[in-house]
């Protein structure tokens, strides 16, 4: 040890040096104290001790009356008027001045994390023993927060998001994302941020996102280069902290393992990025991102093993109040911030539509990335008509159609398009059953949709990627000739899908959704038979369509609004119609037979004797579908012409 060294209790105002030997004692309070010093001076060592014992008696009783720290401090202060008395005393604190505290940085520290308090130099003992004690309490304060600060963290609160979703690297169709951190204004929601991003090896190449924010000052912008080499980006916003920013991004060639290239419409049919063709095999689980987590692992494992069929998911954003599903979301959350006045007695929910709640953001974005890497498509609905009232989202803009106000509705946009647009396996449908939403009819008398119309080209102005994007009808067709329409959706309408084929709304796929769904309920929409459902796939195939699937079994013993069924909540399949649904796909897929796109429907009937469709390509191959009964009970056979058949 040092001849001469410093100790410092965790009272900065008890700093003392000690000679070397001396026993630093520490005292039942905390504080530490060197050896005795005299300080009766002038008085008989005997006359001291019994004077000295008195005075003790006297301030024990005093201080003992005290609050803690007042008892501590006056403790602290006696001992330093010893001290100062003794005539070889030295100086509380060394002669030198302390080292400064380290300065703070200029920017404020993300809000998610603590910040370790900056260190303190000792306070400047004074001579006056009210002023000592006063300082000394201050101190003894301020050593309390200190110690807290000392003990083991707790767990830190759950960041408002999840971590930026990456690549390894950015690759091409992965996910490029820029990520900025800046004081959020009072409106954060309503910031502008716009992200560029340029090729330099091809200058046709060029994508011009919207940026969105993420809570805790923290926006993001997500961009997918369609190719790989060099690219500059830039940004442009209403705030000055992220405005004008700049940088680069190199792009490989690299695919992530298992995830397929964004598809896009070509003709009649879909075709991935690469030149490949897709050939989509749906099916429907609307609310089952809504559900427990227990009930969410389900469904992935579904897809996985029985739904392996499947690589298309049709599903809603906002949460369903209808038949067998009349809950809230089982986490309490839903896609705007909102709280539930006299939710005891069942009050309404209110929100903040321009406020939206990045956590459950997050979470979809986590679901969509997990159907991603298993290779199937989040077809994700934006609207649709069943809410009841219950919470309000299908009528952002009020109840009335002759004066609705599409603001909160470009703004729901806006959003969803900007986290959600760069995923290459999304899908937009801009509505389920479209003509159903009463509150945005206005004109559906005359054969118009001027609300649709708007919020249809608002998400093909945000979509800078191109997504597939379609609407789906209930009673009523849209006008599906509209630029931003890419694809049909259909429910039902199977005279009509003749002429839709041929071309009735311009070339494009047409996706027959809808065809009612394998089930027991007793609704006349879901109580198809499994063979039934399976035929529904050949049916839509020799018609020229892609078709999806859907299952309403009901489970015995059950409650209605406890049943799981696929088609609302996911979780497990319980008909006999994947498996076969799946050795459809197998053999449509199949490389040693023509591919979908060179297969056409035959518009004349080809059999003679009995009924049924056909699906040609020119010259060399057929496939027929036969109804029952196949063949005509006064013929043994069944005559089968096809024009330019070798």
């Amino acid at each position: 040890a040092s001849a001469r060294r410093q100790t410092t209790s965790p009272i900065h105002c008890m700093s003392a040096e000690l000679d070397a030997g001396d026993r630093p004692r520490l005292l039942s309070d905390g504080d530490v104290s060197g050896k005795r010093r005299p300080w009766m001076l002038g008085y008989g060592a005997s006359g001291g001790l019994v004077l000295g014992f008195i005075l003790g008696i006297v301030i024990g009783i005093v201080i003992g009356t005290m609050p803690p720290i007042t008892q501590r401090c006056h403790q602290t202060v006696a001992m330093a008027t010893r001290h100062d008395a003794s005539p070889t005393a030295r100086p509380l604190l060394p002669s030198s001045p302390p080292p400064p505290s380290p300065p703070l940085s200029s920017s404020p520290p993300p809000r998610s994390h603590a910040v370790p308090a900056p260190a303190r130099a000792l306070p400047p003992i004074h001579t006056n023993p009210e002023q000592r004690l006063e300082r000394c309490k201050q101190d003894l304060l301020l050593s309390r927060a200190q110690a807290e600060d000392k003990r083991p963290p707790s767990p830190p609160p759950p960041l408002p998001s999840p971590a930026p979703l990456l690549l390894p690297s950015c690759t091409v169709w992965g996910i490029c994302e820029l990520h900025f951190e800046i004081e959020p204004t009072t409106q954060p929601f309503e910031t502008e941020l716009h992200a560029t991003l340029e090729s330099y090896d091809d200058p046709t190449q060029r994508l011009r996102v919207r940026g969105f924010y993420d809570g805790g000052g923290i926006y993001r912008a997500r961009l997918s280069p369609p190719i790989a080499g060099r690219w500059r980006w830039s940004t442009s916003s209403s705030a000055a902290g992220l405005d004008g920013r700049t940088g680069e991004i190199m792009v490989s060639e690299d695919l992530e393992p298992g995830v397929l290239p964004p598809v896009h419409a070509d003709g009649r049919v879909f075709r991935h990025a690469d030149g490949r063709e897709h050939f989509s095999v749906g099916t429907t689980a609307y609310a089952w991102i809504h559900q427990s987590d227990e009930l969410l692992e389900q469904t992935f494992t579904t897809l996985k093993g029985p739904g392996a069929a499947f690589n298309k998911l049709r599903m809603t954003i906002f949460p369903k109040y209808y038949w067998y599903n009349r809950d809230d979301p089982a986490d309490g959350r839903f896609p705007y911030r909102g709280s539930r006045p006299g939710s005891r007695d069942g009050g309404a929910w209110v929100f903040d539509t321009r406020w939206f709640d990045v956590v459950w953001w997050a979470k979809l974005e986590r679901l969509v990335a997990r159907l991603r890497q298993q290779g199937v498509v989040a077809d994700l609905i934006l609207f649709h008509p069943y809410d009841h009232g219950r919470w309000g989202f299908d009528c952002l803009g009020g109840m009335n159609p002759h004066s609705y106000n599409t603001s909160n509705d470009r703004l729901y946009l806006e959003y969803a398009v900007a986290r959600l647009g760069a995923f290459s396996n999304v899908w937009w449908s801009l509505a389920n059953e479209w003509d159903y939403v009463r509150c945005k009819s206005q004109g559906l008398s005359n054969g118009g949709s001027p609300v649709w119309d708007e919020l249809g080209e608002t998400l093909a102005s945000e979509d800078a990627h191109r997504r597939p994007k379609s609407i789906h009808n209930g009673a009523h067709l849209y006008n599906h000739s509209r630029a931003w329409v890419s694809h049909v959706s259909l429910q039902g309408k199977l005279s009509e899908i003749p002429s839709i084929v041929g071309g009735r709304f311009g070339v494009k796929p047409v996706v027959w959704d809808e065809t009612k769904y394998e089930g027991n309920i007793p609704l006349g929409w879901g109580r198809l038979r499994s063979d039934e459902m399976v035929d529904r796939f050949w049916l839509g195939l020799t018609l020229g369509v892609y078709v999806g699937h859907g299952e309403t079994y009901l489970q015995a013993g059950v409650a209605q609004e406890e049943q799981t069924m696929w088609w609302s909540k996911g979780g497990s399949l319980r008909g006999f119609a994947p498996p076969s649904i799946g050795w459809f796909r197998d053999r449509v897929t199949d490389p040693s037979r023509p591919p979908f796109s060179e297969l056409v429907p035959l518009d004349a009937q080809p059999l003679t004797g009995c009924q049924g469709q056909a699906l040609v390509q020119q010259g060399s191959y057929a496939l027929f579908r036969l109804t029952e009964p196949c063949v005509d009970r006064r013929s043994p056979h069944c005559s089968l012409r096809i024009p330019g058949l070798a």
